[in-house]
């Protein structure tokens, strides 16, 4: 089972449990979740504007997510398990905009515990949290007990008690690139990852931070769908595009999050059709040795980063949406998705 997190084993654990080939079932687990990504998202984007549950919006955003091409290959040809961490995610995205916070930590941390790449969703979190202050700090405290609880199986049948938080320390120092086959802004300046890492870390915590102190001084409370895609598309793109040892998977969240804004607003299309393509020439030189990235896609890849930049920063972005209901429990299509999700 390699370095996977608990949860995803024990994922694993059971559907070993069913009879067929095991890499069949691996991919089948998989490929459920992109089911559940797609529904998730479709109910996303149907409540963010106002959609009907089972409409146009709702049909064409579940068809677009499932089709993906990255979405595709990710799960029935590579058998990774990206769709399930990504899936959580959107839920959890999901359960802030119900402004259901206790689950929106909870699935979090589900995440959390099934792919470390869950992360990148954390910058998004804590601004959420600043620039709104409508849930305790103490809610962050739920998504590391439902991370930690989701080895609970594994506990009981050895693991060590801490093996959920060990995994991801030794994850975390195990490739020593700065980039692998993934449009990093690293590939325009070296890959000395001794030299860089350091470097690359304190530029991404950098960016965190005026990202951040934009959001606050701009007085961008997040409270419309709006600026909660632009903001988390964005902190997701950050991760991406300037942490170290990204691979080519770690783009996943992102494409689908631009893909979502894409929905909410076109002049966002742009920026998805740059990162899907990108993405799927990555995995296209992964898997069939083809379409392979050069400098000048990367600098394509991180212009279109710089330009999507801009166009958040500015003033009349904060007002392109309309804004949510403070009391969100009486907005006409909260319970669209409710027997859904």
């Amino acid at each position: 089972m390699g370095d996977y997190n608990l949860l995803y084993q024990t994922f694993l654990a059971l559907v070993s449990y069913s009879k067929g080939q095991d890499l069949y079932l691996v991919k089948a687990l998989s490929v459920v979740f992109d089911f559940v990504l797609a529904i998730a998202s479709a109910c996303m984007v149907t409540e963010m504007t106002g959609g009907r549950r089972f409409g146009r919006k709702f049909l064409a955003v579940y068809t677009v997510v499932l089709s993906l091409p990255t979405v595709v290959l990710n799960s029935a040809y590579w058998g990774q398990c990206d769709s399930i961490y990504a899936a959580f995610v959107i839920l959890s995205m999901l359960s802030l905009y119900r402004e259901r916070y206790v689950r929106a930590f909870l699935f979090l941390g589900l995440a959390l515990a099934c792919k470390l790449q869950a992360i990148f969703i954390l910058p998004f979190m804590v601004s959420y949290y600043f620039c709104t202050k409508r849930f305790s700090i103490a809610h962050f405290g739920i998504a590391v007990l439902a991370f930690w609880a989701s080895g609970i199986v594994a506990y009981l049948y050895g693991r060590e008690i801490w093996a959920a938080f060990s995994i991801y320390f030794t994850q975390a120092g195990e490739y020593k690139q700065m980039y692998l086959n993934v449009a990093s802004f690293w590939v325009l300046v070296g890959n000395d990852y001794a030299e860089m890492h350091t470097l690359a870390i304190g530029l991404t915590l950098m960016l965190f931070a005026l990202g951040l102190y934009s959001l606050l001084k701009m007085r961008r409370k997040l409270g419309d769908p709006l600026s909660q895609l632009q903001a988390a598309a964005w902190y997701l793109w950050v991760c991406v595009l300037f942490l170290p040892a990204m691979h080519e998977r770690y783009t996943y969240l992102v494409d689908i999050v631009l893909v979502l804004l894409s929905f909410l607003d076109r002049k966002y299309a742009r920026y998805a059709l740059i990162s899907c393509v990108l993405s799927a020439m990555t995995y296209g030189k992964y898997m069939f040795g083809s379409g392979e990235l050069d400098k000048p896609l990367v600098l394509l890849y991180v212009a279109a980063f710089a330009h999507y930049t801009y166009t958040i920063a500015r003033p009349a972005s904060a007002v392109a949406a309309p804004q949510k209901e403070e009391n969100h429990a009486e907005h006409t299509n909260s319970d669209d998705c409710g027997t859904l999700l």
